[in-house]
């Protein structure tokens, strides 16, 4: 487990983590910041930006799902998915089925949802 003092990305932990997954069909990353700068805010390449993104690729990683801009968003990047979820106006719902995920997402207030379909870039399909 990493301590407080760990460079939370670029510590030996988090990527000996990630490779202990390789026959996952599916393997999310929950984080803070965004890591493409398209969302503004995001991990600086002096922080650890470039780090995250490399990481994301090299394990092929499916989601990752952030916050910190207190509104929704999607981009995919390389073969994952980076999903900004709103968790102050919004209630997100993950399906997981054996090739994809879905995002239903749902603003307060709002009559409706929104779907999203997340391809899994580990299938052996």
């Amino acid at each position: 487990m990493a301590s407080a003092n760990d460079d939370p990305f670029g510590s030996p932990s988090y990527s000996e983590d990630l490779k202990l997954k390789p026959n996952f069909t599916f393997v999310s990353v929950v984080a803070h910041y965004p890591s493409l700068p398209a969302f503004g805010n995001n991990l600086q390449p002096q922080l650890g930006g470039t780090e995250v993104l490399s990481l994301l690729q090299e394990h092929r990683v499916t989601g990752y799902l952030f916050g910190h801009r207190h509104r929704n968003g999607f981009r995919m990047n390389e073969s994952t998915a980076h999903v900004l979820t709103d968790n102050m106006l919004s209630i997100h719902i993950l399906h997981v089925f054996p090739d994809r995920i879905v995002l239903a997402r749902k603003r307060v207030g709002a009559p409706l949802y929104e779907k999203l379909t997340i391809p899994s870039p580990r299938s052996t399909n």
